[in-house]
């Protein structure tokens, strides 16, 4: 290293080192069109720059065995800085929120706590338990079917739900929330269901049904849904 530093000395006088690290810049800026992963950009400019050093020490000085180790030594932390100099990985991150809503500000993703709440909705509407039904329902909520009838409060929802005179299997298809302004309570949860009806063990109906959720305070506030039949 006593080598080393007299002969940094040196050059500094002799304005060499001044004169590669010009080199060294030309080459860079000529390469900058280059499409090369930064870390072996990094470890090619390090090796551009010491390279010439190392031959001028060689050249002039008679070393020892020990100032031989402390230029490879200098060689090595290079070497680790210049693979430690990465850019940090661009972060993939998922939008958060998409197209546009009836309110014109873009549609933001709900909680899945509604999502949850509508699951819970449709085991008890599967086990046709209405007690636990209304539960899920604010007192004053209003439900909209797919015929244009309409029902104020869960007794009324119930009422409908119970003269249906089929015998309806269906699967629980899919459930997401979402929001249109998430300064304000309340999101909205969108629910599809592929629904055979029959009747006397019979096949009447295949259709799917979507089903709109507007839920506040863990309580849905408004309900409505939509019919698409579908053939045989």
């Amino acid at each position: 290293m006593f080598y080393l530093s007299c002969y940094l000395r040196d050059c500094q006088r002799r304005n060499w080192i001044r004169t590669d690290l010009s080199l060294h810049e030309a080459k860079v800026k000529e390469n900058t069109s280059a499409v090369v992963p930064r870390t072996a950009s990094s470890i090619s400019s390090f090796i551009s720059l010491i390279v010439p050093i190392c031959k001028r020490i060689l050249a002039t000085h008679k070393l020892t065995v020990m100032s031989f180790k402390s230029i490879v030594g200098l060689v090595v932390v290079g070497l680790l800085i210049a693979t430690g100099c990465q850019a940090p990985a661009e972060e993939n991150t998922l939008a958060t929120s998409s197209g546009f809503s009836p309110e014109g500000g873009p549609v933001y993703f709900g909680s899945e706590a509604s999502v949850d709440l509508v699951k819970d909705i449709d085991k008890a509407w599967a086990n046709m338990d209405m007690e636990q039904l209304a539960t899920f329902f604010s007192d004053t909520a209003t439900f909209e079917w797919y015929d244009g009838a309409q029902y104020i409060g869960t007794d009324a929802f119930i009422e409908r739900i119970m003269a249906d005179t089929l015998d309806n299997e269906w699967e629980f298809r899919w459930a997401y929330s979402v929001d249109a302004d998430t300064e304000k309570p309340g999101d909205w949860v969108q629910a599809g269901f592929e629904v055979n009806s029959s009747k006397d063990s019979v096949l009447v109906e295949q259709a799917w049904y979507h089903e709109w959720y507007y839920i506040e305070d863990g309580k849905v506030q408004y309900w409505y849904n939509t019919k698409a039949v579908r053939s045989n």
